[in-house]
């Protein structure tokens, strides 16, 4: 499989929060141009560099790209709780009610994980 980009997607732009940057979870980057990139790419915060979603890592089908289903999936260990975890970012009011959203909350815990759905 070909290494992904994330092209177009701006989603975790919205979903995440960057600390460097005093940004907070579930506001769009003031340095994002949604739908086309960072407008500080060259430059960006260590953090948004080091993320990955789990569509970035192969682990969902190409066709669910963030920006596509509107939900930004980050899969992370947690020895803290015994548990993987599956955090389910809402892009866009009404996207945790979709079916690929319930599809990798089933998903999830059939693998035992530990899932968080954060609305936008």
């Amino acid at each position: 499989m070909a290494e992904r980009v994330c092209g177009g997607c701006t989603a975790c732009c919205k979903t995440h929060e960057v600390v460097e940057i005093q940004k907070p979870q579930m506001t769009w980057c003031p340095n994002c141009s949604i739908g086309q990139g960072c407008t500080i790419y060259d430059t960006k915060p260590k953090s948004c560099g080091e993320f990955k979603c789990a569509w970035l890592l192969g682990l969902l089908p190409e066709h669910e790209r963030p920006d596509k289903t509107r939900l930004v999936v980050d899969m992370a260990p947690s020895p803290f709780l015994g548990h993987d975890t599956t955090a389910i970012y809402e892009v866009s009011f009404g996207a945790l009610t979709t079916e690929p959203a319930q599809r990798q909350k089933v998903h999830a815990l059939e693998h035992n994980c530990v899932v968080t759905e954060v609305m936008s």
